[in-house]
């Protein structure tokens, strides 16, 4: 299976560089230089959005906003689509999307804050911190977002996959989001309060699971 990707930020790159070792891979970014991780790979590095899906049976996107969408669809995209199979889950009326899209949000952005707590929880107690990510990953808790998180903790990688400051920008509209529709989000305030004082702090470029940081003694007597 020939499989494209377009998008290639903070998610789109490590997301596609994995997928470039299991499967023949075409790439594009509409700025070239996100392109230079995969020109050491076997991944081709395609011109246009085009060109991606002229080469690939499956394509996948990350892209950042409208105006990222606007630059693929233009009128060779359109044409290349034709025969094409789209696969998409039907979540409702337009707007509906999004309001999914809050939900789902707000369930990852509180779960990287308990996984963060936890690592604190389990350093502060003097747990081997690779036995703790050995334990949780037995459990029917695991993940691959788990695993991913608990070795950049581990690791003190904080390089960002999804930036922390970009993430507080997601927390404030999904309080909106509740506000408006008059929805309880006690853990979500709380996540809110936590990522706004870690860029405060200066850790907006890290990594979103950097919010470990501002859990820590040590940061926290900075």
């Amino acid at each position: 299976m020939r499989v494209g990707f377009m998008g290639l930020g903070f998610m789109g790159s490590p997301m596609a560089l994995n997928l470039s070792q299991k499967f023949p891979l075409t790439v594009w970014n509409r700025t070239a230089t996100k392109c230079a991780p995969f020109r050491s790979t076997s991944a081709t590095i395609a011109d246009t959005p085009a060109a991606v899906l002229r080469q690939s049976d499956v394509v996948f996107t990350m892209l950042i906003n409208e105006t990222a969408y606007r630059a693929v669809l233009d009128k060779d995209f359109t044409n290349a689509l034709h025969g094409k199979t789209i696969a998409a889950v039907y979540c409702g009326e337009i707007g509906m999307g999004l309001r999914t899209k809050f939900a789902i949000n707000l369930f990852l952005i509180t779960m990287t804050a308990g996984l963060a707590e936890s690592m604190n929880l389990a350093r502060a107690q003097g747990v081997d911190v690779d036995a703790f990510g050995e334990v949780l990953d037995a459990g029917p808790m695991a993940s691959a977002y788990s695993r991913l998180k608990v070795a950049k903790m581990i690791a003190e990688d904080w390089s960002p996959q999804a930036a922390m400051a970009d993430c507080s920008s997601v927390t404030g509209l999904v309080q909106e989001a509740a506000a408006e529709v008059g929805a309880q989000t006690p853990l979500m305030t709380v996540c809110d309060s936590l990522y706004k004082e870690a860029v405060a702090r200066g850790f907006g470029g890290d990594d979103m699971i950097a919010i470990h940081q501002v859990m820590t003694p040590a940061a926290n007597d900075a």
